[in-house]
């Protein structure tokens, strides 16, 4: 069983807290987290690049010159691809990217990068996360008392709108409900801020 240390927002640990092993304990899985990251990448695709072929692009279907005795290359519509302004061949069409990862694949990407930051201690644990008031000022301070630095993942178990506003001025940090957490959230970030009731509804969540 993995433990890890509870801090307030000073970087004082308060208590230890018992981590399941089958979440933060689990051996790496190279083709789990480039699948599972791959497909929530393409789900965030708009897929709506289009373009329009020969039938579809304005222009007469006539023949522009016969076919012999002009001495110029034989030629059919002016909306072949073939001209400037004619149809694309095989261009792009409005479609949906997004493919399907087993559950269990899923979840054995998310254990394997919880993991990895566990054993790298790039994974904080506070008894709680909040600002007095919804100021950029007060974030920078908070993330200062935690010894944080680089891109920051903050994880809730509840909506906090001030904390949402204190932060949104800082591009290398990012705040999410625990529900929300991803493989690919984790990877992005350098450290993963979580509060210890977010933890606790996540391993509830997962290992249920």
């Amino acid at each position: 069983m993995v433990k890890v240390d509870v801090i307030d927002r000073h970087g004082v640990a308060v208590r230890e807290l018992e981590l399941a092993d089958g979440l933060f304990a689990v051996e790496w899985s190279d083709g789990c987290v480039y699948d599972t990251v791959r497909a929530q990448l393409a789900r965030r695709r708009a897929g709506t690049a289009s373009t329009k072929e020969r039938d579809e692009v304005q222009g007469s279907g006539r023949k522009l010159w016969k076919q012999k005795k002009t001495g110029r290359a034989r030629v059919g519509s002016i909306r072949s691809p073939l001209w400037r302004g004619g149809g694309t061949v095989f261009g792009p069409k409005p479609r949906d990217y997004s493919f399907h990862v087993p559950k269990k694949v899923r979840g054995r990407a998310l254990a394997s990068v919880l993991s990895d930051k566990v054993a790298n201690n790039a994974l904080k644990v506070v008894d709680e996360l909040s600002v007095a008031e919804p100021r950029t000022r007060e974030a920078v301070a908070l993330l200062a008392g935690l010894g944080v630095t680089g891109k920051t993942l903050l994880v809730t178990a509840t909506d906090d709108s001030a904390l949402q506003l204190a932060i949104r001025n800082l591009p290398a940090v990012d705040l999410i409900h625990v529900s929300q957490i991803s493989t690919h959230a984790i990877l992005w970030a350098d450290t993963v801020v979580v509060t210890e009731a977010a933890l606790v509804a996540l391993q509830e969540a997962r290992l249920s």
